[in-house]
């Protein structure tokens, strides 16, 4: 279940731990400006952290209709890819992923694709399909503050760490002690990193057949 907090929200708690409320934010040492921009700086690292630990929480889908062209425009927000699947009559199959050195494995056009690989700004299908869907799927960028009212899904209490790091920008500007929140951080990571891999505690990871079906 998300647990969605306001830029507004994180920002508050900074002030709090840094001692720098103010009635007028936009008079303080640190304004919500710059309280933004260093959200929005940390809220890349916190991303890759979660994406890392559980990539499905930020998995999202890319439908491809093919039309003879060998790559496709990734989506606008995409940041690790997944895995591509075909659409073989009504059942997907997943397609091999390519490595460098085997890009010239396959004939250069084909009636389906067998393997992919990105490119630039592209996935690529190898060999390029005269038609057919193919369903790609990938895991989005980190979010974008642009105002103190947008907000971010902290997962289970996991704004801490974006709280910390926010208090450590605040005492550093005014060169204050901050090793009390870094230690706190560093803390929050570990639980980051110890709980998020176990979103499903029931369930253990277990191996898996790789090998994949021929079409």
């Amino acid at each position: 279940m998300a647990r969605s907090l306001s830029a507004a929200t994180i920002i508050r708690q900074a002030r709090e731990i840094a001692d720098q409320q103010t009635a007028a934010a936009s008079v303080a040492r640190v304004t919500d400006t710059e309280c933004l921009g260093q959200l929005n700086t940390l809220l890349g690292i916190w991303h890759g952290m979660l994406v890392k630990a559980v990539p499905e929480r930020f998995e999202e889908e890319q439908t491809i209709t093919a039309d003879g062209a060998t790559s496709y425009d990734l989506p606008a927000d995409h940041f690790l890819t997944l895995g591509v699947d075909a659409l073989w009559g009504t059942q997907r199959m997943p397609l091999e992923r390519i490595q460098y050195q085997e890009r010239t494995r396959y004939e250069a056009t084909g009636s389906d694709a067998e393997g992919y690989y990105l490119k630039a700004a592209t996935v690529v299908l190898v060999p390029a399909p005269s038609s057919g869907t193919y369903y790609h799927q990938y895991v989005t960028a980190a979010p974008t503050f642009t105002a103190t009212s947008d907000t971010v899904d902290c997962v289970n209490g996991w704004e801490s760490w974006l709280v910390y790091g926010l208090a450590i920008h605040m005492l550093g500007k005014e060169e204050s002690d901050a090793t009390l929140w870094v230690a706190k951080q560093l803390e929050v990571k570990a639980e980051i990193d110890a709980a998020a891999a176990d979103r499903e505690a029931a369930r253990p990871m277990r191996v898996v057949d790789t090998r994949l079906a021929r079409y």
